[in-house]
């Protein structure tokens, strides 16, 4: 069996599907290779995919880090104290 390959249209449906574009493909795992060029739109949407993976891979540890240092507080914060006055 081949690989699946998403139209624009299609691919609009499964982001929908997976809750949201980042879940989609930073979780789910869908990727650029994923979208079919068979159309001026997809060839376009693939490039943007690609260049937004790309951007994912220099932003995901930093990402991390600020989730994890996060996650540090989780029960340690009230839920009445969620905002600073400044």
């Amino acid at each position: 069996m081949g690989t699946r390959l998403y139209s624009p249209a299609g691919l609009y449906g499964k982001v929908d599907w997976e809750g949201g574009l980042y879940e989609a493909a930073f979780g789910y795992g869908i990727n650029s290779e994923s979208i079919s060029e068979a159309t001026p739109q997809g060839v376009e949407l693939k490039k943007a995919w690609a260049e937004m993976e790309e951007a994912h891979r220099m932003f995901a540890p930093k990402f991390d880090t600020v989730a994890e240092l996060l996650n540090a507080y989780a029960d340690v914060v009230d839920p009445d104290d969620l905002a600073i006055e400044v």
